[in-house]
């Protein structure tokens, strides 16, 4: 978790259901910090790739793993992503 940019880069290039994908085992592991950032991340990365409606969803799941995450880059990528999409 040591360059979060750069996990962002990589993440955001994957389409929605890979993303899917890479949430969905995440959200088999044991609850850590680590785990909670990268589902923050996942969830944020989504809401650019759906229709409005689901992407509050996506976001708010999004914004609250970043707030149990604590780590300081993805609570700032959470909040652009509200300000971007006007949340």
């Amino acid at each position: 978790m040591e360059n979060i940019n750069k996990e962002l880069k990589n993440l955001s290039t994957l389409n929605f259901d890979e993303l899917k994908e890479k949430l969905n085992s995440l959200q088999e592991k044991p609850p850590s910090k680590i785990r909670d950032s990268f589902i923050s991340l996942i969830y944020l990365l989504m809401v650019s790739k759906v229709p409005n409606k689901k992407a509050i969803k996506y976001f708010f799941s999004g914004y609250s793993y970043s707030r149990t995450s604590r780590h300081p880059t993805i609570r700032q990528f959470a909040e652009k992503i509200r300000i971007k999409f006007n949340i």
